[in-house]
């Protein structure tokens, strides 16, 4: 109930502030994550906005809104009793911190944070430039051969591309398997803990098809 509360919430929060600068909202839906079913809002006419500011707002309006549950239910946690509403104030505060600083803010994964990050920097394919400055470091490092370095950008915006594509790297790799981990949890309860090595076939497929 946490989760599916926040994450509504989230999306209104991506989508009012889309319509407050003009923009349409034109498909909101559901989707499953990890077996649980989400909200989504389809905020793309937020990229027709020629001011950089109003892009990164509609960007940062879930996660703005998720900080001001968490603030809002801490409070309301403080003062409430042992009870149904006091675990779920307690419940809503954690969800919307969390998420926030480990995965929906977070610029390492290609959410909020990154496209925030992303317009900010003024660089639309940060994902994409971060990962052939890795490829071409690790061509010259560990291969010896002479990759094809960024060449628009100085020495040290490469390395740091190099450095944020690296952590990237790493820290979805993380990810992945927590949340593996989570669902197989999950589907254990259910007595479906074969299920698990379908999804850890996939994920492996998708990592080699995406090094090749």
């Amino acid at each position: 109930l946490s989760v599916l509360f926040v994450k509504i919430l989230h999306e209104f929060g991506h989508g009012l502030t889309c319509r407050h600068y003009g923009g349409e909202c034109h498909e909101l839906g559901v989707l499953v994550v990890g077996f649980m079913p989400l909200l989504y809002c389809d905020v793309s006419d937020s990229w027709l906005q020629q001011d950089r500011r109003k892009r990164m707002l509609v960007s940062a309006g879930g996660i703005a809104t998720e900080l001001f549950l968490a603030a809002a239910f801490a409070l309301l946690w403080a003062v409430s009793r042992h009870g149904f509403l006091h675990t779920f104030f307690l419940n809503v505060m954690i969800v919307s911190s969390l998420n926030t600083i480990l995965v929906n803010g977070n610029p390492l994964l290609k959410y909020d944070g990154y496209y925030v990050v992303s317009d900010w920097l003024g660089i639309p394919n940060l994902a994409g430039e971060a990962r052939a400055a890795v490829i071409s470091v690790f061509d010259r490092v560990v291969l010896g051969i002479p990759g094809t370095m960024l060449t628009r950008r100085s020495t040290g915006s490469q390395l740091a591309m190099a450095a944020y594509g690296a952590a990237s790297m790493v820290y979805r790799i993380l990810v992945i398997s927590t949340l593996l981990w989570f669902m197989y949890g999950t589907l254990r309860a259910w007595h479906l803990e074969s299920l698990i090595s379908v999804l850890l076939v996939s994920v492996a497929a998708g990592f080699v098809i995406a090094a090749v």
